[in-house]
């Protein structure tokens, strides 16, 4: 009966841990902010032909952003609901997109995205750390 007690009273205190947060995954600014530099470095390798994606490093961070939302309590379909989202997908593309353009680089200006990536990579951002 005591053991019985002991338990029950640990799960309802765990509860808690468990419950899915409220606030929505797009609005978490950790979570935002590393798709928004994953989506960039990929945008640069798009318009800049001397720069090159490191896809191994982007997928393994994209599964540790993954991962992260988990930690924080959001459950696997809310995360595949916001990843799939073509809203959000289109409100992450444009904030990248302006961004950029706040870093220099718009339109289809090659060499104005490779100027922005290189400088990321000499910065060593997250940005940066995407690109080669």
């Amino acid at each position: 009966m005591r053991l019985q007690a002991v338990l029950l009273c640990s799960a309802i205190c765990a509860a808690p841990l468990y419950a899915e947060p409220t606030k929505p995954l797009g609005e978490v600014t950790e979570i935002r902010e590393s798709l928004l530099a994953v989506g960039m470095a990929y945008r640069i390798t798009e318009k800049c032909a001397n720069l090159h994606p490191r896809y191994i490093k982007g997928i393994s961070y994209l599964n540790a952003i993954k991962n992260r939302a988990r930690e924080l309590g959001y459950s696997d379909a809310a995360i595949e609901a916001y990843v799939n989202s073509p809203q959000e997908k289109q409100a992450l593309e444009a904030e990248g997109v302006r961004r950029l353009a706040e870093k220099g680089a718009s339109g289809d200006a090659g060499e104005a995205y490779c100027k922005v990536g290189r400088s990321e990579i000499e910065q060593g951002t997250l940005i940066g750390g995407f690109l080669w």
